[in-house]
């Protein structure tokens, strides 16, 4: 008796599933539900029309609601082409992906403000400042992206994003081109002080010593160092010039007058030792005269006191 109440209930399950009519009826009130919800999903494009947005997403709201109570009652709501559901669920579909694209645009255009700020940071030499404002960009593209995945979808917004998304690697290669700068800046801030001191040292040390050859001979040493020193230095200045483009260089102004004072001590222990030089030239010719004069004083008094002698042997 079981097994015959049961095959009787399978058949008649059965029958109603084969039923045409029955099926007509579950999707046409799956349809006619659908399509109240059709006229909220209407209700929101116009209000995103308007940019009333709150209005748009609570309108979508409730249509998605109706939507899921008609596929509840007929799923093939979704895949069929009958009563114009295709295109209907296309339409919506747009509408619901404007509305995800407009709650996210706000904090998209926020990440993009903030990328534009690092990039201006870049160019104005502020590598410290364009990586805060970088990681603020990164945040936010974070956080609309996660409002709004559509995004992704949008070519305008796709662009932007890839465009700011480059500028991590401008900023690394920056840090890497700052770095060296630091370097050839310091390199030529050390080098020139040397050059200053060790010239002005020298150009102390000439004028104070007496006039001899070992005090020029020191002099002339000095300056041959001093020479090499400014050559160095010249090959810093270009590196950092090289290096800096156009960047902005704190040290610039501090740089600039120890080359020129640098600059300036060399010319004057050139010229203080081709002053040195002459002077002692001047005095050896002087001794030499002088030694000249001796000499030929030395012979006449000789003379004399030959003549003298000989006059007193005879």
């Amino acid at each position: 008796m079981w097994k015959i109440r049961t095959l009787v209930m399978l058949a008649a399950a059965s029958a109603w599933l084969a039923s045409p009519a029955l099926r007509a009826d579950s999707f046409d009130d799956a349809v006619n539900l659908y399509l109240k919800g059709f006229d909220q999903c209407a209700e929101a494009k116009s209000a995103l029309g308007a940019n009333d947005l709150a209005k748009a997403r609570s309108a979508f709201a409730k249509y998605e609601s109706t939507r899921q109570k008609a596929v509840a009652l007929d799923k093939t709501i979704l895949t069929s082409s009958q009563r114009g559901m295709d295109s209907n669920l296309k339409y919506c579909n747009r509408v619901g992906t404007d509305i995800e694209v407009a709650t996210g645009m706000p904090t998209l255009d926020k990440a993009l403000a903030a990328c534009d700020l690092a990039n201006a940071d870049l160019k104005a030499g502020k590598l410290d400042t364009a990586k805060t404002n970088y990681q603020q960009f990164i945040g936010l593209r974070d956080e609309a992206l996660a409002l709004a995945p559509s995004l992704n979808n949008v070519f305008s917004a796709r662009s932007e994003i890839r465009r700011c998304e480059r500028l991590e690697t401008k900023i690394a290669g920056f840090g890497k081109e700052q770095a060296a700068l630091t370097m050839a800046v310091q390199s030529a801030m050390d080098d020139s002080e040397t050059l200053q001191t060790a010239c002005e040292s020298a150009l102390t040390q000439l004028n104070d010593a007496e006039l001899n050859p070992q005090a020029l001979q020191a002099g002339r040493q000095a300056l041959t160092k001093a020479q090499a020193h400014q050559k160095i230095v010249a090959v810093d200045i270009a590196a950092v010039e090289k290096l800096k483009k156009g960047a902005a260089v704190p040290e610039q102004k501090a740089l600039d007058s120890r080359v020129a004072k640098g600059t300036q001590c060399v010319g004057q222990l050139t010229a203080a030792v081709a002053t040195k030089d002459r002077q002692l030239q001047t005095a050896q010719a002087d001794l030499d005269r002088r030694g000249t004069q001796l000499k030929k004083a030395n012979q006449t008094c000789s003379a004399i006191t030959a003549i003298d002698s000989n006059r007193a042997t005879q």
